[in-house]
């Protein structure tokens, strides 16, 4: 009897959306990283059938707006002091999902980019070349911690 009761509890919170949790995803999906991203997040709630994902574009309104229906969770591409003023309002968890803007207090999923810049120096230095210039975009996280993970293989191998 605690299987068939099992069974249907999970059978209620598939076929009951009023039971599955909701999760808000704000993302500007301009670019593939962002699309990768969406795709996994998607992938996951199909195979988990107790959430709901509902994509949201942060440029179209802010998490507040929900507040009718409020969602159990969001995850945000938190990319600009903007969204970041618009989230602190907001009172569910949080899982940001860039590394555009340093130092904020929420748990974080995103790229190792001290492995990324390991990469780019392996790459270079396996086609032979041995000067190097990074060109990225100061004061962004993402280039920054990439800069410096290839300053440090780089002055590491002289």
């Amino acid at each position: 009897h605690a299987a068939n009761a099992e069974s249907q509890t999970s059978m209620s919170a598939a076929t009951h959306p009023s039971t599955r949790s909701r999760i808000l995803v704000f993302l500007t999906i301009s670019g593939s990283f962002y699309r990768d991203v969406m795709r996994g997040i998607l992938a996951y709630a199909d195979h988990d059938r107790s959430i709901i994902v509902e994509p949201v574009s942060p440029e179209a309104t802010s998490p507040t707006a929900f507040n009718d229906n409020i969602p159990t969770g969001l995850i945000a591409s938190i990319n600009n002091d903007k969204l970041l003023q618009i989230l602190r309002q907001w009172t569910r968890p949080i899982v940001n999902v860039s590394s555009i803007v340093p130092n904020l207090k929420y748990p974080v999923v995103r790229v190792d980019n001290d492995a990324v810049g390991k990469m780019a120096w392996d790459y270079l230095r396996s086609l032979g070349l041995g000067n190097f210039a990074y060109m990225g975009k100061r004061g962004v996280l993402v280039s920054d911690e990439r800069e410096a993970a290839f300053r440090r293989i780089a002055e590491h191998h002289g």
